[in-house]
């Protein structure tokens, strides 16, 4: 796995890419199956925050109310228990720009990214909103979060991850 977020994770690391971090997780739940078991008899920790959801405009395709809307759902289940929700807090930039060119971590962070570079990421002028820049950086908390809480409880669950691939110099 790579570790170049290893700062911020407890026992030494944090992938970078999505499918890395869901190995890398899966493989820490098999080696310790009574947590895994556990977590499941009694929910799983889920790592959400009400600012997954930022203003967005409701004729645009992506649904950006799906991350409001699928909390209340897990809300509802007979499981649920305030107890299993974690708010993640920001990473800081230097573990960011880690994972990211700087120039263009800096570029998106300060709404500065050129029109091609919004276009593939595919919200176009949105990509330079606040509330879209907060959110997309606080996801990133809640997947290194998520990966801390699956190493302890063999599992669990980043209500916001997976909206776009972030690669180290373009999002797509």
């Amino acid at each position: 796995a790579d570790r170049r977020l290893a700062d911020h994770t407890p026992g030494g690391g944090a992938c970078t890419h999505s499918v890395r971090c869901s190995q890398y997780i899966f493989t820490e739940a098999a080696r310790s199956p009574t947590h895994y078991m556990r977590s499941m008899l009694t929910g799983p920790p889920l790592i959400y925050s009400p600012r997954y959801s930022c203003e967005w405009p409701r004729t645009h395709r992506f649904a950006m109310s799906k991350f409001k809307d699928t909390f209340s759902v897990l809300e509802r289940q007979p499981w649920f228990s305030p107890s299993l929700v974690h708010v993640p807090t920001p990473i800081p930039d230097e573990a960011l720009t880690e994972a990211h060119e700087p120039e263009y971590y800096h570029a998106f962070c300060d709404g500065r990214l050129d029109e091609a570079s919004e276009r593939r990421i595919g919200f176009r002028e949105l990509a330079r909103t606040p509330g879209l820049i907060e959110r997309t950086k606080l996801e990133c908390a809640g997947t290194v979060l998520a990966t801390r809480l699956a190493l302890t409880h063999g599992i669990a669950c980043n209500v916001a991850g997976g909206t776009h691939h972030a690669h180290a110099s373009f999002g797509s």
